[in-house]
């Protein structure tokens, strides 16, 4: 395909026949051949690094969460100046010469002129649907409800009350000790590549989606050059395509856009138009979907991963993790594809890692260029895990702010912020409201949203756990705060499934080799603040422990809600188990080679089994991803292993009734 004005002719390249409907055109039309098209997943092993110690003294141009497009102006210089005048923002057309296709033998060329590309100022906003479909209208209480089905059936009605945002979390009724001494963090920047090359002109930015509502998406761009680009989009099956202004991205510094005005429960198909600096030529991505929310009652696929442990030396195998990877995008990559994707945890390892100060971005750009092969189409949710360093223990809590503020946690949270897209508070998501730290803003560690028949809520029983867990298992908990939001978002909720995120328990397993680190099967829910009762005595200890929570230990409130699942990681196994009817699903992790029945490992294994807190013989150790597909008579929630993508078990949930059918 070439792009002309003023004589000035742009190539975009491809190794093959390449069609118009991989920037949502809607139209099949061969294009000249010349080069390369690349896809934003191609070339990620050479933007990947291998952990090091890269010192720094220049800050980033933004501590607060997100960059602002003011803080990264678009730079039409990386153009060469005409064709910098044919894309800008304030053009309303971008002239598009007809492709020639090369003849065949003894056959005359085919010239087909393709339909041109509408420029819009600023973020464009799609077409408004002719079918009329409104959005879901925002929830007061900032979770909406799933917006009503075609069929006329109602929405689920707020409640009054509202879903209130988090309260300033109260110390836990556990005492506060005094935190180990911290390093003090100084500012951290990606450290820039080597200048492009002719192959590096064809490196698409990765990218990032997260946050999806009914309207909208977000998305972090990432490149490893200074890159120019913009976003090209449209619901999928029409013409009328939308674009972005063009930006100017930073090297190695994620740039947030948003697609808003999006119509609700559709389908959508974008592609990125960058050039990745000056003397480069302009390629377009292959094309990638997303979904708005989903119609109550309307059927939909998810998945959920744990425990990647990325560059953990002996937990971490580049080819397992691949073939998880690749069956994900297989998924994705098909009609109608999984509508997001929720990691449980345990991705950035800087908690167990331990990077210097200078270098601790280096994780947070590496997971980027892992995800972005499924995240390019899958939108992403963040779950904290114990080994990802926030946790609030290691916050010196009698220190300064100032002490505060550069400690590890608070930097690992800032880094989450600027690199993934994971929801703030809107009408649509509700999040954490307890902002404490203004390097972090919104700590975004605690969400919750409905998607079609189902409410999503995502824990964290890390960020107030502001005690190490030398004593007892009471010493891990949500706080105040989140379990009063957990109470208020449970309760006011009416949709069929209840579905809950969370690395670990606020509690867990005592009495074995590995101490109180919050693992175990569904017996150990019944224990500390998560179950209430302390096993010292056999006695409910709850208020004792937690004295004005007054909604009952966490699975009470489960049980009164009815929540259909937890979905769990840690402890690096498969196991599903039933307590009170409510299913506790722990998670498998996605990178390894677990070892064969039979072997010395294999019983070594088993070993561990028993240490974590479950029976050796109802696990399955096998590496892979979860697949839950949500429709409206029941969920069937399906386990997939890496080396097959064949669903190695399964169970099916009914709405009403947790309890899962074999």
């Amino acid at each position: 395909m070439e792009f002309q004005e003023q004589g000035l002719v742009a190539r975009i390249r491809s190794s093959g026949p390449v069609f118009v409907t991989l920037i949502g055109l809607g139209l099949a039309v061969t294009l000249t051949v010349i080069g390369t098209v690349q896809i934003c997943s191609v070339g990620m092993s050479n933007s990947l690094r291998n952990y090091s110690k890269v010192q720094s003294t220049s800050p980033l141009p933004s501590r607060n969460g997100d960059l602002t497009y003011q803080s990264l102006r678009p730079v039409v210089g990386f153009f060469p100046n005409s064709f910098s005048q044919l894309f800008r923002a304030d053009k309303p057309t971008v002239i598009v010469k007809p492709a020639v296709t090369p003849a065949a033998p003894g056959k005359a060329p085919v010239t087909v002129k393709p339909p041109a590309v509408t420029a819009k100022s600023g973020l464009a906003p799609a077409a408004p649907a002719k079918s009329g479909l409104a959005p879901a209208a925002p929830a007061k209480s900032g979770l909406a409800p799933a917006a009503p089905a075609k069929s006329g059936l109602a929405p689920t009605a707020p409640a009054k009350s509202g879903l209130a945002p988090a309260a300033p979390a109260k110390s836990p009724a556990a005492p506060v000790g005094i935190a180990k001494s911290q390093k003090f963090l100084s500012p951290v920047t990606p450290v820039a590549p080597a200048a492009p090359s002719t192959l590096d002109c064809q490196l698409a930015p990765n990218v990032i989606l997260g946050a999806p509502t009914s309207n909208s998406i977000n998305m972090k761009v990432m490149s490893f050059y200074p890159a120019s680009v913009f976003v090209s989009w449209s619901l999928v099956g029409s013409s009328d395509l939308q674009r972005t202004e063009t930006f100017s991205l930073v090297p190695q510094m994620p740039f947030p856009i948003t697609l808003s005005s999006l119509q609700w429960s559709s389908r959508y198909s974008y592609t990125l138009w960058y050039t990745n600096a000056l003397g480069c030529e302009t390629f377009i991505s292959d094309v990638f979907f997303f979904h708005t929310q989903r119609q109550l009652l309307e059927e939909f696929t998810f998945a959920v991963i744990a425990d990647s442990h990325f560059q953990d030396p002996g937990a971490f195998e580049e080819e397992v993790f691949s073939k998880t990877r690749t069956n994900i995008m297989s998924t994705a990559r098909s009609t109608p594809g999984y509508d997001f994707l929720v990691d449980l945890g345990d991705t950035f390892m800087g908690g167990k890692l331990e990077p210097d100060d200078a270098s601790a971005h280096i994780l947070y750009e590496n997971v980027f260029a892992q995800y972005s092969p499924i995240a390019c189409s899958v939108p992403l949710f963040l779950t904290n895990g114990n080994h990802d360093g926030e946790i609030g223990a290691f916050i010196p809590q009698r220190g300064t702010s100032a002490s505060q503020e550069q400690s590890s946690p608070v930097n690992y949270a800032r880094l989450r912020n600027v690199y993934f897209p994971n929801p703030s508070q809107s009408s649509f998501y509700s999040t954490n409201q307890d902002i404490k730290y203004t390097d972090i803003g919104e700590l975004r560690n605690f969400y919750a949203w409905n998607w079609g028949s189902a409410v999503f809520i995502v824990l964290d029983p890390y960020w107030y756990s502001l005690t190490h867990i030398t004593k007892s298992p009471w010493e891990w908990t949500l706080g105040y705060g989140q379990y009063e939001w957990l109470n208020t978002v449970l309760s006011v909720s009416s949709v069929p499934y209840k579905f809950v995120f969370i690395h670990q328990y606020a509690g867990g397993i005592f009495g074995t080799t590995r101490g109180f680190d919050g693992g175990g099967d569904q017996t150990y829910a019944r224990y500390f603040e998560w179950g209430g009762i302390d096993p010292k005595t056999g006695q409910d200890a709850f208020t004792l422990n937690r004295p004005g929570w007054n909604y009952g230990p966490i699975h009470t409130i489960f049980m009164r809600s009815h929540v259909s699942v937890v979905f769990r990681g840690h402890d690096h196994l498969y196991h599903v188990g039933v307590l009170d009817n409510i299913i506790y699903n722990t998670l498998p992790k996605t990178s390894v080679t677990y070892p064969v029945p039979g072997t010395n490992a294999f019983e070594k294994g088993k070993t561990d089994v028993l240490s974590r807190g479950y029976p050796a013989d109802d696990v399955l150790l096998v590496s892979g991803h979860t697949e839950v597909t949500v429709g409206k008579t029941q969920a069937v929630v399906s386990l997939r292993a890496s080396d097959t993508n064949a669903v190695v078990t399964q169970y099916t949930v009914f709405p009403g009734s947790s309890k899962p059918l074999e």
